[in-house]
């Protein structure tokens, strides 16, 4: 086993005695990189519909590098994780083989080695320099320099890897076929393996994903404030786990603890506080009255399949269109706050493969936000 977390950064590095690449890249126990984080593996790697198809692919790279997953394109917006992704594979991988030479650096770490070596006339030398590693892990691809010789080097290098069954691993924000600024040749390179996108992460695995990172740094937060987090900053996981710092940090200054109140205080500039869109009752209304039940029985005991679906449908309707904390809807229900929550889960997890449901939202919600 290699200690990535405990490995010290080595400066002007030689590689197999063959000299630098990128000569003042840090080395992290076999990875060289300028972006490497040793936090990012896959055991804190929150995985959701969203993401497993590239989570599983990455999973496969290590275990069979070189192979079925070669090359891997993980492809999707900014801030879903690519770059995450790609450092659970150089933590996973090098922990698990005692002598390898990773590269994982970002796309225009690449192009600047390129452009150098173009000025200084030592291309051939930096393909050999590249092509000496175990594996070659680049971030953001879509930024490759317009130059058709950047581009050439690099399908040179990708050349070298594939044709050895080395592996290759590259994220971009887009699918190859979108990538306006490179050549056929290398949209064909990119296309030749395996292509995972990464999708905006549902409610639930955003939930999933501030409570993962709020346990990894010792944070208390109430179910309110990661609920109030999830619905109200967006898809970029960046964010979140910024905010949460943002949080943490007032809350270690302060010594107060984090409440819903102190949280839209502290993040007014992040966030969109959404107005109450019209009041309880109204929805109420429209929801009993879409599924034909009464008032009184969608705030009954009863848990007949069809009082419980809309019961649990207002209730995500609830937190989704008013500023009303978990407590606060409880009690329209005569429910406590985990009900609340676990109902509102309960509909997350039903969307995902429930094209009916989904729509029934839709149509209740434009319903309501008309009155």
């Amino acid at each position: 086993m290699r200690g990535i977390l405990k490995a010290e950064k080595l400066k002007d590095y030689k590689l197999n005695g063959k000299g630098a690449v990128s000569g003042d890249l840090p080395q992290y126990a076999g990875v060289h990189s300028t972006v490497f984080n040793p936090k990012y593996t896959f055991s804190n790697f929150v995985v959701g519909e969203s993401n497993k198809k590239a989570y599983e692919a990455a999973k496969g790279v290590c275990k069979n590098p070189g192979t079925l997953y070669n090359p891997l394109l993980i492809h999707g917006g900014v801030g879903l994780g690519k770059t995450h992704i790609l450092g659970s594979i150089a933590n996973e991988y090098v922990n698990a083989n005692a002598i390898v030479d990773v590269m994982f650096i970002s796309c225009e770490i690449f192009t600047d080695d390129v452009i150098h070596s173009i000025r200084q006339k030592t291309l051939k030398t930096l393909e050999n320099k590249y092509n000496a590693l175990s594996m070659f892990l680049i971030d953001d691809v879509h930024f490759i320099s317009n130059s058709e010789q950047t581009q050439e080097v690099f399908i040179n290098i990708f050349h070298y890897f594939y044709e050895r069954k080395k592996q290759i691993v590259l994220t971009s924000d887009k699918p190859p076929e979108s990538l306006g600024n490179i050549t056929e040749s290398l949209k064909r390179c990119f296309k030749l393996g395996f292509l995972a996108e990464v999708l905006p992460p549902s409610m639930e695995t955003k939930v999933s994903i501030l409570q993962k990172k709020a346990e990894l740094e010792n944070i208390e937060l109430s179910d309110d404030v990661v609920y109030f987090l999830a619905s109200s900053l967006g898809s970029n996981i960046r964010e979140l786990e910024g905010s949460l710092l943002k949080l943490s940090a007032h809350a270690n200054f302060t010594g107060n603890s984090i409440d819903l109140e102190i949280t839209k205080k502290l993040l007014k500039d992040l966030i969109m506080i959404k107005p109450d869109v019209v009041d309880i009752e109204s929805i109420l209304h429209v929801i009993c009255q879409h599924f034909g039940i009464g008032i009184n029985d969608i705030s009954s005991t009863k848990r007949t399949k069809d009082v419980l679906l809309p019961r649990q449908l207002a209730m995500y309707i609830l937190k989704r269109l008013t500023s009303l904390s978990f407590e606060e809807i409880g009690l329209q229900f005569g429910k406590d706050h985990s009900t609340v929550i676990y109902s509102c889960n309960q509909v997350e997890r039903k969307l995902k493969d429930n094209e009916f449901l989904s729509k029934t939202i839709d149509k209740l919600m434009n319903k309501i936000t008309k009155l």
